[in-house]
């Protein structure tokens, strides 16, 4: 586990992982955005084609979308990189007997 982990602490591991998950984030933007506006949700493209200067409500709807879903993207794969496929998963009995425990014990009302 810890050799993965080492692996991506390394620079030069590290920017190509985070850019390559960025850009996956950036085309679902682009992608939603322009799903968006093909079936006018909200009205939003006829919002925009009525506008007298379309290109700025343009760029706010594409660049927060982008920003957004490449953020996310960025996020979702540095938090999985701990994840093994050999780590085990608590069980759900292991789960019972800690909640049961911890309910055992005498607790203090003040």
């Amino acid at each position: 586990m810890f050799d993965k982990i080492e692996f991506f602490l390394n620079r030069d591991a590290l920017l190509p992982f985070l850019f390559k998950n960025l850009l996956h984030g950036l085309a679902l933007g682009v992608l939603i955005s322009m799903g968006l506006l093909y079936v006018d949700f909200g009205g939003l493209k006829t919002l925009i084609d009525q506008s007298p200067s379309p290109h700025i409500p343009l760029l706010m709807l594409f660049f927060g979308l982008c920003i957004t879903f490449g953020s996310v993207s960025m996020a979702i794969a540095v938090m999985g990189l701990g994840k093994s496929s050999t780590d085990k998963e608590p069980k759900n009995e292991d789960l019972e007997k800690e909640t049961l425990k911890d309910h055992d014990s005498p607790q203090n009302p003040l």
